[in-house]
């Protein structure tokens, strides 16, 4: 399905499967359509679709992302506190997408676990910049910053965030709360094979204790995201 028929502004779970699936290719080593940017052990795939731009940041691949992981102190950027592995890697790639990045009409961003915190901060970039982005689709997403940055996350990118969390995954519970929050709306794929837009915190543990297979790391993967995405209806 072309791009340009999916939904800006309000969820669409047409675009999550097909972002899902460019979050899933980021990981691959064959050759595809897109443009492969590499920054350090970092790397991003952007392809053009018509008048559309689909950016897919890749995830948590080896040692050295682990160490992007657990960087967790913070430093300031937009006058907020990012997590300071994030904040550095978001930039790195910046530096070689800014010499390659296409003019297009509308820009879909996205990523699955690390890859999920950087696209944030890039569509939080982009929309600074005011760059049009349609739809930041993002796929078991640790926290990224302080209130301060979810706030102004929230406002830049204000019904066109969408925070996908799967069953028992583990990692959106990271970073500490206490020195972190989310943005975005939450989209929460349940044990019954549904699609909960901004659950109740009661109701969601109550899915994950019911739903509970010694899955918090197998709901992670960003094939489980894939595969329960193509069952919602």
């Amino acid at each position: 399905m072309p791009f340009n028929k999916y939904k800006v502004g309000e969820w669409d779970v047409a675009a999550a499967r097909q972002l899902a699936l460019h979050s899933q290719a980021a990981y691959s080593t064959t050759a595809s359509r897109c443009e492969r940017i590499l920054a350090g052990s970092h790397s991003v795939d952007i392809a053009t679709f018509d008048r559309d731009c689909v950016i897919a940041f890749r995830g948590t691949d080896d040692a050295a992302d682990v160490l992007t992981d657990i960087d967790v102190a913070r430093v300031k950027q937009w006058g907020c506190l990012i997590h300071r592995g994030f904040s550095g890697a978001e930039k790195l790639l910046n530096m070689q997408i800014a010499q390659v990045l296409p003019e297009a009409e509308r820009y879909w961003i996205t990523g699955h676990s690390l890859g999920g915190a950087l696209a944030t901060l890039f569509a939080v970039r982009l929309s600074d910049a005011r760059l049009n982005v349609a739809g930041l689709y993002t796929f078991g997403s640790p926290r990224v910053g302080c209130r301060c940055f979810a706030q102004h996350a929230d406002h830049v990118l204000e019904g066109r965030h969408y925070r996908i969390v799967h069953g028992n995954d583990v990692v959106p519970r990271v970073p500490r709360p206490i020195r972190f929050r989310h943005c975005g709306q939450q989209v929460y794929l349940d044990r019954k094979g549904r699609a909960v837009l901004s659950p109740g915190m009661f109701s969601q543990f109550v899915d994950r204790v019911l739903g509970y297979r010694l899955d918090l790391v197998r709901d992670h993967f960003i094939d489980s995201y894939a595969q329960a995405l193509r069952g919602i209806a």
